[in-house]
């Protein structure tokens, strides 16, 4: 192995529901030809299993798994997913929606010390909820207020640049 591949570094994301609460006007998850199910925590951790197999094989040191969806805190099974990530050291990040910031789901947050949490922000208020549905704006607003103030998560935010939103 070369000087390099000692410090690899990985990110992994990783869908596991494609249950979501809202219905964006850009989402592949609604196109008749997306088929996909919600990832059982055994298929979880049979993959995790493969996964860490992998960067112990090729040496990988830094890592970091990514849970997204649809909105991966609608998976049933998403504490016990937290529960094998959090036990076994690994940082965990969420991709999800601005809806699931509620107090029940941001104890979980702190439980498995989440890293961070994503949510979309794109375009200025008219723009956005004609996006993602009216009111979004405001409650990403407030989702990442709560994430900070509450469980200490700094929110990420991702901007989908597309025709409806390319001016802002």
């Amino acid at each position: 192995m070369n000087e390099k591949s000692k410090f690899l570094s990985f990110s992994l994301q990783w869908h596991i529901t494609s249950n979501c609460a809202s219905r964006c006007k850009h989402c592949y998850m609604y196109d008749s030809s997306y088929m996909a199910e919600d990832c059982s925590y055994q298929d979880f951790a049979d993959m995790f299993a493969n996964v860490e197999n992998f960067f112990d094989k090729y040496n990988v040191k830094s890592f970091s798994y990514t849970l997204t969806g649809g909105s991966p805190l609608m998976n049933k099974e998403c504490a016990d997913i937290f529960r094998l990530l959090h036990s076994n050291s690994k940082n965990i990040g969420l991709l999800d929606i601005p809806e699931m910031v509620t107090d029940e789901n941001l104890a979980l947050l702190k439980q498995y010390d989440i890293q961070f949490y994503q949510v979309s922000l794109d375009g200025l208020e008219k723009t956005h909820d004609d996006i993602r549905g009216v009111g979004s704006f405001k409650r990403t607003i407030d989702a990442c207020r709560r994430l900070y103030k509450q469980v200490g998560i700094v929110p990420n935010i991702m901007f989908t640049l597309s025709m409806d939103n390319y001016g802002e």
